[in-house]
């Protein structure tokens, strides 16, 4: 991190003024967990010990009063993206949510989730999709047909309703090469294949 900087993001998000941006790096850094105490409140945190979202994924979470903090291992209402991480390890990272029994579910983005069930239809929803992806990456792979091309013979059912589908493409990319079966992967392909499934424009990130 103290090599590389503020990454420059100005491509990705043309028009975007992003202030007078300083760097700081971490002062304090962990493995598999750290406690935190905001004055008389336990705070855990865990790191998931293996790539899901992406390499480094940690949650939150508050036992005094059953709150689970997800990161971006949820996209409450949009489109799970893995491109930097691993389709099949964020399915993984659903299971590792559930064991919780969280009473609130804070995502990474969209809307939080209170109460078992609506918590459980959210961390289904998050896998559904996911297999959804594994599916049309080997039904592509059978058929001969590359991650962008997969991606527009694919219907995308109820999962048209989420914002961001053009991630489909870059999540594609990553489960053809779970699968054994993209050598040409790289995170810059996949995000050039989404803005050409998008149309041309650039992704979106609505959530």
């Amino acid at each position: 991190m103290l090599a590389a900087g503020i990454p420059d993001y100005s491509a990705t998000f043309p028009g975007v003024d992003w202030g007078d941006l300083e760097f700081a790096a971490p002062t304090l850094t962990f493995d598999g967990g750290l406690d935190l105490w905001a004055g008389n409140l336990l705070i855990q945190l865990q790191d998931l010990g293996f790539v899901a979202h992406t390499e480094g994924d940690v949650v939150a979470w508050i036992p005094e009063r059953q709150v689970l903090f997800s990161g971006d291992l949820v996209f409450h209402g949009g489109t799970p993206f893995s491109l930097f991480g691993s389709v099949h390890g964020t399915i993984e990272a659903m299971d590792r949510l559930e064991a919780f029994n969280a009473d609130v579910l804070v995502p990474g983005h969209g809307p939080v989730a209170r109460g078992p069930e609506a918590i459980a239809s959210a961390l289904n929803d998050q896998r559904e999709y996911l297999r959804f992806v594994q599916h049309g990456a080997a039904e592509g792979i059978a058929a001969g047909r590359r991650p962008l091309e997969q991606a527009r013979s694919m219907e995308l059912g109820r999962f048209a309703e989420w914002t961001d589908s053009e991630r489909l493409v870059g999540n594609l990319h990553v489960a053809y090469r779970e699968a054994g079966d993209n050598p040409d992967f790289d995170i810059a392909v996949g995000i050039g294949d989404m803005i050409t499934f998008n149309g041309g424009a650039l992704p979106r990130c609505l959530a």
